[in-house]
């Protein structure tokens, strides 16, 4: 197939099949974030006032089906399959197998999200955290993703260089992780649901999995491989990325029973999830360890990975920690444990994320983004959104906690001290949002800058009848 006219005089050859396709799920994820941020915050907003929109398509149950799955399938997944395949493009010297195949299998993805939230909304969620969108659709998404993996797989194969970086090794266990959760979730539990216990095994298991064996390498690789080469110091001990990655394949997926403590299923079961979300530990300390940035560089990219650094340290920490008996009897069923969640979805995986974005936007653009301010607004907004909204959820929620285990103060009371943290959280969440609208009006200028002289140059070839400037080979 053809590459469009024109690609930016930086772009070497092979990086070149796969602009178009890296733009679209990088567009798409963007969108994909403000429209989950937006149910996110009216979703909080329900927590503590439960008289708004008193209507049945927005009750918070609907709503929070809407958000997490968009966050999770559009926002996070989009944007971490788009920094992967350029990735696996640029550092295997490999041409993108077929770059129409991955923009359409982004078209069917889309659309299948785009058409589950009215289902959602409507009440045809399935009722399984995580695998609420019905199960047509939910199909239509994995087709779509394995569309485009497809072609991350066969970059990989196709690899030029000798050896594989340890970014590779992430981005490759990713691919196979999550067609592996979200084939056997929709199997297992939505089209022949398991009876009794099992199917709340299966739902925590699928939910632990899509965090710590998708969404987690994916960033990790983002920060193995723009880390170095912003910063222009290699990784401190790169012998040590083999473990944290083996490390992570070995206890990531055996989490899943942690948020089931206390419930009637075998209590070997229990105390596997418990052990696993104990020894996950290694993986993220190996990885901070590696990945620590001093005080080195200063543009938006080195900053964001700086936070996603941070975020990933302190929030495996926390997870390990509570994942331990004695601190989940206090914090279990609380907001405490939201907090963690959104600590390293938010401040992590999509911190990580944005570092790849301003790294190779302009790179495949050969445009600067045009607002340095909004540049700025972005950071601080996000840094702020974080504090305000994470710290809101971990204080209130720890407050929460005790106040449930104290048999002498009832639930009345434990909500009124509850109340003004989930309304500080809607706040935080609010920021957030703002933060990455600078960030999408931002790239979308970038992008209309870009795409105006291209579509230029397109119709004057159209109508001339010249052939394209740039041929893939």
């Amino acid at each position: 197939m053809s590459v469009p006219a024109n690609p930016p005089a930086s772009l070497e050859a092979h990086e070149q099949t796969c602009r178009l396709p890296v733009l679209y799920l990088l567009g798409s994820g963007l969108i994909w974030l403000l429209v989950g941020l937006a149910f996110s915050a009216l979703a909080s907003l329900k927590l503590h006032a439960p008289e708004c929109l008193p209507f049945a398509w927005a009750s918070l149950g609907r709503l929070q089906a809407v958000a997490s799955n968009i966050l999770l399938l559009g926002a996070a997944s989009q944007t971490g399959l788009g920094v992967a395949l350029w990735l696996l493009v640029h550092l295997g010297k490999t041409e993108l197998v077929s770059w129409g195949s991955a923009i359409i299998g982004t078209v069917v993805w889309n659309l299948a999200l785009t058409a589950g939230i009215p289902a959602l909304l409507l009440g045809g969620s399935t009722g399984i955290p995580g695998l609420e969108l019905p199960p047509s659709l939910g199909v239509l998404v994995l087709l779509g993703y394995l569309l485009v993996a497809g072609n991350g797989v066969a970059a990989i194969m196709g690899c030029r260089r000798g050896g594989y970086a340890p970014a590779q090794w992430f981005i490759l266990g990713a691919l196979l992780w999550f067609a592996w959760l979200y084939t056997t979730a929709l199997v297992t539990a939505v089209y022949f649901p398991s009876r009794g216990i099992f199917a709340a095994i299966s739902a925590g298991w699928f939910n632990q999995g899509v965090l710590w064996l998708w969404l987690t390498p994916l960033a990790l690789a983002s920060l193995y491989h723009f880390i170095p080469e912003l910063t222009g110091k290699p990784v401190r001990s790169p012998e040590l990325a083999p473990v944290a990655f083996w490390s992570l394949a070995l206890f990531g997926g055996w989490t899943a029973t942690v948020g089931l403590v206390g419930g009637p299923i075998p209590a070997w079961l229990v105390s596997v999830g418990v052990v696993a979300g104990v020894l996950l530990l290694i993986p993220v300390l190996l990885a901070s360890v590696n990945l620590y940035v001093g005080a080195v560089g200063s543009s938006p990219a080195v900053r964001f990975a700086k936070l996603a650094v941070g975020s990933f340290t302190l929030g495996g920490i926390v997870s390990a920690v509570t994942s331990l008996r004695c601190a989940n009897a206090v914090l279990h069923f609380t907001q405490f444990e939201v907090a963690v969640r959104e600590l390293l979805q938010l401040g992590f995986v999509s911190a990580a994320l944005f570092a790849g974005i301003y790294a190779l936007v302009p790179r495949l653009t050969g445009r600067k983004l045009p607002h340095c301010g909004l540049v700025k607004a972005h950071w601080a907004l996000t840094v702020l959104g974080l504090l305000i909204g994470v710290g809101a959820y971990a204080i209130g929620g720890w407050k929460q906690g005790w106040g449930l285990a104290d048999a002498k103060v009832d639930l009345l009371s434990v909500n009124a001290v509850l109340k003004p943290w989930l309304r500080l959280h809607t706040v935080g969440l609010a920021v957030f949002l703002l933060g990455q609208l600078t960030f999408t009006a931002n790239v979308v200028l970038l992008l209309v800058g870009f795409a105006l002289p291209v579509g230029r140059t397109l119709v004057t070839e159209v109508v001339t009848g010249t052939a394209p400037a740039t041929a893939a080979k």
